[in-house]
């Protein structure tokens, strides 16, 4: 879920900041979380990285129904890990009231004692935020837990945990896809720049897959995905 953050100031300007945030269900441990400037899609996505990087694949992941959370490609990246990608109902607030109920205390323990006149940018207040979730919030009995920490709740598991492979094939998964027509000089147009393909390509509809936050390369196959 997401929790609308302090305000930034900027490069002069001060700008609002969203907490994207997953959560473990077992063991209330804050899998990730990390600040960002816009609540979109490409910034879920590194959330969900890290977290799984971090923490293992789960085998589901509850969420809110907002359009960020919806996303086509959010259902892709479930489905190739085999994840369970299901949504809260519409207006019904209890069903996230343990993301919610973090929230309220990370309000209450980090964003009210936070100095933002110390904070210059969304790196700093990631950073204080990360040695916060680790140290303190992950480590901390919680009264849900009979006296344990989420840490040592979630470690009482760690014998089920399913990890990912590797972080090359975690990136492979999270490509995106589009598709495009190989032009006559045998170049494709993506993300604002012209790439070269194969001459043997001309003409052609090919599937490319790609990092939206890495343009220094791009996968082309031929054909339907």
């Amino acid at each position: 879920d997401t929790l609308v953050g302090p305000y930034l100031l900027l490069d002069g300007k001060k700008k609002r900041t969203y907490l994207m945030a997953f959560l473990d269900d077992a063991s209330r441990i804050l899998v990730h979380g990390e600040f960002f400037l816009e609540e979109n899609s490409q910034n879920l996505q590194t959330v969900l990285k890290k977290a799984l990087l971090k923490r293992g694949i789960p085998k589901k992941i509850f969420c809110d129904n907002g359009r960020v959370y919806s996303s086509l490609h959010l259902r892709l990246i479930c489905a190739s890990l085999g994840v369970i990608l299901s949504h809260a109902r519409p207006y019904s607030p209890a069903s996230k009231g343990k993301i919610e109920r973090m929230f309220r205390t990370i309000r209450m323990q980090f964003l009210e004692s936070l100095d933002l006149s110390e904070i210059h940018s969304l790196e700093e207040l990631n950073a204080a935020f990360l040695s916060y979730a680790e140290s303190t919030y992950n480590l901390r009995p919680h009264s849900s837990l009979d006296g344990q920490s989420p840490m040592e709740r979630y470690l009482k598991d760690k014998d089920r945990f399913r990890y990912v492979v590797s972080a090359e094939s975690l990136e492979q998964v999270f490509l995106h896809e589009a598709m495009r027509k190989v032009k006559k000089d045998a170049t494709i147009a993506l993300l604002n720049q012209v790439y070269e393909v194969p001459q043997s390509l001309i003409g052609q509809s090919v599937t490319v897959r790609f990092n939206p936050e890495d343009s220094s390369v791009v996968y082309v196959n031929v054909g339907e995905p």
